[in-house]
């Protein structure tokens, strides 16, 4: 199922600070991106910084 479709029926949120860009299917994120993205995901969902641990 594309990405589009699961964002279209509530099962998929893309989170990024960045402006839509296009990218090749298998090119991969950085990790300087990658920890920006999950600070960005934490700070929504108020979780703490050991969530990963449990």
């Amino acid at each position: 199922m594309a990405r589009l479709q699961l964002c279209t029926d509530n099962r998929l949120l893309l989170l990024t600070p960045w402006t839509y860009q296009y990218r090749p299917t298998n090119e991969e994120i950085t990790v300087a991106q990658c920890k920006a993205m999950n600070c960005i995901a934490q700070a929504i969902c108020q979780t703490k910084d050991d969530w990963w641990k449990k």
